[in-house]
């Protein structure tokens, strides 16, 4: 079975598909004003998913929308809002049993890279997006 796409920070994976794990909980982090990255916001659910004990976040979800209720004192109403469910699993996808390295195809090289630029805000969701199938749509 092919392992489906993840990301990792910290040590932590982070895939949007379901992965075979033990179920430890479910994680909801927040960005703390608009203009918080993906990646911080990873970061701060890096951290939290390891201090409960797992070593992944999968069914991962992240939306950017509005905070609900009155906004007096905010300039900016909305943030990243990021929810997966906690898991153990029993082997790394971030390595194989006989060499401890996962070899990496050039196309994931470049989805991560793209992935890189799209976290850091250089492109946009949709210029990633774009990219991304470019990428997976080469022979």
């Amino acid at each position: 079975m092919a392992t489906p796409f993840f990301t990792e920070v910290d040590g932590i994976i982070f895939c949007e598909s379901p992965m075979e794990g033990a179920r430890i909980g479910d994680i909801k982090e927040f960005g703390a004003s608009q203009n918080t990255t993906l990646q911080e916001v990873k970061k701060n659910m890096a951290s939290k998913a390891r201090a409960m004990g797992g070593n992944a976040v999968i069914n991962f979800k992240y939306v950017q929308k509005a905070d609900k209720g009155l906004h007096l004192l905010k300039w900016d109403k909305e943030r990243l809002n990021c929810s997966g469910t906690v898991v153990l699993l029993a082997s790394s996808p971030l390595t194989s049993e006989d060499s401890g390295e996962k070899p990496e195809s050039s196309r994931a090289q470049e989805i991560r890279e793209a992935a890189a630029l799209f976290e850091s805000g250089d492109i946009t969701e949709e210029e990633y997006s774009i990219l991304k199938r470019k990428i997976l749509e080469r022979d």
